[in-house]
């Protein structure tokens, strides 16, 4: 009876996830942030025609509204996903990380500190994913993608928290994971990987489109919140995202928001940054081609990026938007110039800050780089990433 119940649950899920297929033939491939437009993020959500191919459809709009993950119970979604008897949770299929988000999300003890591991790369294609995490019940756990990949992510809606994770918190760990073909939307604290980061994500990659009607909008994670009881803050390391990113405020190509005693290390920042208007054509603020504001600590970072404000705008800077008792150093920017062209936008108290500009030949050269380690963190090679510094942890820059 159990095993009848388990198929149907199966069943259920596949019709209700809509996943074309999660095999790891599906999205197998050397992880990459390259884009076909030089340094620029890929167009069009997931499912978009290829470069060449025409297409009908609305720019921008799906072609096919995703369909919803299933409506099923915390104890139905058990029975899909049972830990091992060392504790440790797989997950090989889109229906597993659908069961799991579901539990997490009903504050399941064991789910959100959780020690997840997976196993295969995944095809999330033709899916609303509802993120893991939310207020009330953050991801507490360990989330280890083992370098796998994960295609076709879309979230739609206006939403806060949101990202593959919505949000993760103090002592959770997110890494070693890869999205490709990402099309992530929502409000405000939105990112790639996470919507609000307090723990640790380490060694993840975004490749795809962020976009947001309010604040707090990166690549990878929207808001890195600062200090909570005994733990520190976020930490965002050894991460790339190569997207496309638009928001209303503290926007930014790698991270919206970095708070007090959070920090981002070993990280960079491909594609563009454009700012829109918010509520009552409220003028955009803080954007930066890296990170939107700063209140932590940014270091041995770059952006090759191009920044776009259309309307006017407030606080832009082609890597930081606004420094604000934050440190920002070693750092290095190739970036199209905007109006008004600044490498930070403004810095209160006039706080100092370290961030050299760079021509495109210069951000290729490892000589630039003087005191980055490029030989356990950073590579650097002409037929690889453009010719720009790449992170070991990420295979194929």
């Amino acid at each position: 009876m159990k095993r009848f119940l388990t198929l149907l649950l199966v069943l259920a899920l596949l019709a209700g996830c809509g996943a074309q297929d999660g095999s790891p033939e599906a999205s197998q491939g050397e992880i990459s942030l390259e884009s076909s437009e030089g340094l620029q993020a890929p167009q069009g959500p997931p499912g978009a025609p290829a470069d060449g191919e025409e297409s009908q459809e609305e720019p921008g709009v799906p072609q096919e509204p995703p369909l919803a993950q299933p409506d099923i119970t915390p104890q139905q979604a058990a029975e899909l996903l049972q830990a091992g008897e060392d504790g440790l949770l797989t997950i090989s299929t889109p229906e597993e990380l659908c069961a799991f988000a579901i539990l997490v999300n009903a504050g399941e003890e064991d789910a959100v500190h959780a020690r997840v591991v997976l196993t295969e790369d995944l095809n999330l294609s033709g899916m609303d994913f509802i993120p893991i995490g939310r207020d009330g019940a953050e991801f507490l756990g360990e989330f280890d993608g083992g370098g796998h990949i994960i295609s076709g992510l879309t979230i739609l809606g206006e939403q806060d928290n949101t990202g593959l994770f919505g949000m993760i918190g103090p002592g959770g760990t997110v890494e070693n994971l890869h999205l490709t073909g990402g099309w992530v939307s929502g409000g405000s604290q939105v990112g790639g990987i996470a919507g609000s980061n307090g723990g640790l994500v380490f060694g993840c990659s975004f490749r795809g489109t962020v976009e947001a009607t309010g604040q707090n909008v990166g690549g990878i994670c929207g808001i890195l919140q600062g200090a909570q009881a005994k733990a520190g803050g976020g930490k965002l390391m050894q991460c790339a995202s190569n997207a496309q990113v638009s928001g209303h405020a503290q926007v930014g190509g790698l991270v919206g928001e970095v708070q007090g005693e959070a920090g981002v290390v070993d990280c960079y920042a491909l594609g563009s940054v454009t700012a829109v208007k918010g509520q009552g054509d409220e003028a955009p603020h803080s954007i930066g081609g890296l990170a939107g504001a700063v209140t932590g600590y940014v270091t041995r970072c770059y952006a090759s990026i191009e920044v776009f404000t259309q309307v006017s705008s407030k606080v832009v800077g082609g890597l930081v938007g606004l420094i604000d008792a934050g440190v920002v150093s070693d750092c290095y920017l190739n970036a199209k110039p905007v109006e008004n062209w600044k490498l930070v936008g403004y810095s209160a108290q006039d706080l100092p800050y370290e961030v050299t500009g760079c021509t495109v030949e210069e951000i290729t050269e490892q000589a630039t780089f003087s005191g980055w380690d490029f030989q356990q963190v950073w590579d650097i090679a002409g037929d690889k990433n453009r010719g720009l510094p790449f992170l070991r942890v990420i295979a194929g820059g």
